[in-house]
């Protein structure tokens, strides 16, 4: 799923980062719902225990999905930071540091710059992650010399 942002850079990652945690947790209490059955049904109180259902279905529902997109959106953010701040530029080496295979590294480093996380960066014949003035730099040296 992509989900368009309106923020962008790494602080729109993190804002969204934390949007989802809140979210997550939110939902995970929605599971104390099963408690407010159990009282409902005790008290034959059938507006609050249809009630007390569906709030434990949304957090039994939604809770998962929430943190499932919190660790999608951690991960993206460690990458980010590897990125940006450590300067890790290549993909072969973001894949070790993250310990994950060189293709998955490219597909994260693809969605980080299609989301525009990572603004003012491009991606160098799938190779590696650099500047958009280093890539400009590069191209220019290319038609000039041939490389």
């Amino acid at each position: 799923m992509q989900t368009n942002h309106t923020y962008g850079g790494p602080e729109g990652l993190e804002n969204a980062r934390s949007l989802w945690l809140f979210a997550a947790l939110a939902l995970t209490c929605c599971l104390a719902g099963v408690a407010w059955i159990v009282l409902s049904a005790l008290r034959r109180d059938w507006a609050g225990l249809g009630a007390a259902i569906a709030v434990t279905m949304l957090g039994m529902m939604g809770a998962p999905l929430a943190w499932v997109r919190f660790g999608q959106l951690s991960a993206l953010s460690r990458l980010v930071r590897l990125i940006v701040g450590e300067g890790i530029s290549e993909v072969k080496e973001l894949a070790v540091r993250l310990r994950i295979p060189p293709r998955r590294a490219l597909r994260r480093v693809k969605r980080l710059l299609d989301t525009r996380f990572l603004p003012g960066y491009v991606l160098w014949k799938e190779t590696e992650v650099i500047t958009k003035e280093r890539a400009d730099v590069r191209r220019k040296s290319e038609e000039l010399f041939g490389n």
